[in-house]
């Protein structure tokens, strides 16, 4: 990373492009390559995790139909289900309508979400899946997968894999929730 590298962030600390609209675009398509074989002999539900995992399983759905692989989006917020709600400071309601969990029984599920850090909201997407039906597999794509996790939990396929230790924040724009595709590292400050 060089200076050129350093985007202006309003005193919260610099902060580095990761990824940018062809990068995650060329992501969602490697996903949906690597995924294809998943669907071929049962119902495949591609559901993102709220917020931001929401527009990229809709990319990737998309993608799948598009390569003749049927696959229907949905969506999950699994806030209630987490570890740790007790000590979060916000916490967000669960989105209404989900139409791709109406079925789960026998279907394949990838679930999908921007990044994954720490893994409690993974596991905790699994803790909901289970009360939502018997998927016959579940798999995980996150757009960025950073160190520091803190259950056991790794995703399937990642479309960047952050190496060593990160301090700051990965933060995931996409033009359906934030008006562009990028991902930046915003780095803590030193004092």
């Amino acid at each position: 990373m060089n200076n050129n590298d350093r985007l202006p962030n309003d005193g919260q600390g610099a902060a580095v492009q990761l990824m940018g609209k062809r990068a995650i675009s060329e992501a969602v398509a490697e996903a949906a390559a690597r995924f294809a074989s998943c669907g071929s002999d049962r119902p495949l539900r591609v559901i993102g995790l709220a917020t931001r995992g929401i527009p990229l399983a809709e990319r990737l759905a998309a993608k799948l139909n598009e390569m003749g692989v049927p696959a229907q989006p949905g969506s999950l917020d699994p806030s209630f289900y987490r570890d740790d709600i007790h000590v979060r400071s916000e916490i967000k309601m669960p989105a209404d309508g989900l139409p791709a969990l109406q079925d789960l029984d026998g279907a394949g599920v990838i679930l999908v979400d921007d990044v994954m850090h720490t893994g409690r909201s993974a596991r905790a997407a699994l803790t909901a899946l289970s009360d939502l039906g018997r998927p016959a597999f579940v798999k995980f794509w996150v757009l960025v997968s950073r160190p520091g996790r803190e259950m056991p939990i790794v995703p399937d396929l990642s479309g960047l894999t952050l190496q060593g230790r990160i301090s700051g924040e990965v933060r995931v724009s996409l033009e359906e929730t934030d008006g562009e595709d990028v991902v930046r590292l915003f780095e803590e400050e030193t004092k």
